[in-house]
């Protein structure tokens, strides 16, 4: 095989290879439904679908704000 060739067919794959993996996933909306930790680990929320909307809710904090509630 020419050089010349041969470098056409690596780059091809080498290229479809790269672009294979970044594809968009299927995936359903309702994956996000359920309760969440924050990345500093400081609260936990719920996120939940009302109606056609998501919302979320704090459901803890780890050092609470509201002396009533605690």
């Amino acid at each position: 095989m020419k050089p010349f060739n041969l470098l056409l067919l690596v780059s091809f794959f080498s290229l479809w290879a790269g672009t294979s993996s970044f594809r968009v996933q299927p995936g359903t909306p309702d994956a996000i439904v359920g309760v969440w930790k924050t990345g500093e680990g400081n609260a936990m929320v719920r996120i939940y679908k009302n109606g056609e909307k998501y919302q979320g809710k704090i459901v803890w904090l780890k050092e609470p704000n509201d002396p009533e509630t605690g």
